[in-house]
């Protein structure tokens, strides 16, 4: 199972993920982007999953529901490859950091 995504009711949607493809930093922070439009909710759906439900508030309808799930997946992936390359350029992210700003502390430390 890499998603599901089912309608509960005419506001009402529900996106499943697999917890073994997305960590769970990328479903929270893709399904927080949601807020403004919809009641977010994100639960662990059994050991290999999670559910986030998403609710439409005041005038939206069914159809921005179905818009946002399917958008929900895209950003997931979005923030999973984000996750994935500061895992991988983490280390160098931090050598050029120290390296660009070394001199401005030194220079601090001196005054």
């Amino acid at each position: 199972m890499e998603h599901i995504v089912e309608k509960l009711s005419p506001d009402l949607y529900r996106v499943e993920v697999s917890s073994l493809l997305y960590e769970r930093e990328a479903v929270f922070t893709a399904a927080q982007k949601l807020n403004e439009l919809f009641y977010v909710k994100v639960e662990p759906c059994g050991e290999q999953s999670y559910a986030v439900l998403l609710q439409c508030k005041g005038g939206n309808n069914g159809r921005e529901g179905e818009k946002a799930a399917g958008e929900l997946l895209n950003d997931i992936i979005e923030e999973q490859v984000r996750l994935d390359l500061m895992k991988r350029t983490g280390a160098l992210r931090e050598i050029l950091y120290r390296h660009a700003f070394l001199p401005i502390e030194v220079e601090e430390k001196k005054q």
